[in-house]
């Protein structure tokens, strides 16, 4: 199985998992409860102790240690809304990859394209929590018929916190 833990991953990421939460145990519940617009599986949502732009930061920091992690454009959403006189809270987006693993999803199916790069987001929300949430791998891997990927799904499932 090719997997995160053999290039790895797995131990930075769950090291960033706390930076990123605020004691996953304890948050668990306030998470599932977490009320958004559209209805989504709460295992890839995590609530963070700092600022929006620093938790991206801190997440782009882990994720610059390995080169086989691609990374693409970081959009400041509330800087793009400013531009057309909309005043709105901190929202950042970023887009990333792992180029050990999209091989073998796009070997399961060519049109998950559509979905690559991973996008994470990061908000700070009406009550002024700071929010990340990514890609939902578990309907990239539903929605394309993947089958898991050659293992590739297993893999990123392994870096989420139990």
């Amino acid at each position: 199985m090719v997997g995160y833990k053999k290039y790895g991953m797995t131990l930075s990421l769950l090291l960033l998992m706390p930076v990123i939460s605020t004691a996953q145990q304890k948050t668990t519940k306030s998470v599932a409860n977490h009320k958004t617009e559209n209805t989504m599986n709460t295992k890839w949502l995590w609530k963070s102790a700092y600022s929006a732009p620093e938790t991206l930061d801190r997440l782009l920091k882990i994720l610059d240690k390995y080169p086989e992690v691609l990374q693409y454009s970081r959009i400041d959403q509330q800087k793009v809304a400013a531009m057309s006189g909309e005043n709105i809270r901190p929202v950042e987006c970023v887009f990333f990859q792992n180029s050990k693993l999209v091989g073998k999803i796009l070997q399961a199916n060519i049109e998950a394209a559509a979905e690559l790069p991973i996008k994470a987001m990061v908000w700070e929300d009406k009550h002024h929590q700071v929010w990340i949430k990514t890609t939902d791998i578990d309907a990239l891997n539903e929605q394309y018929h993947l089958n898991g990927a050659d293992g590739a799904i297993k893999s990123i499932h392994e870096l989420l916190p139990e």
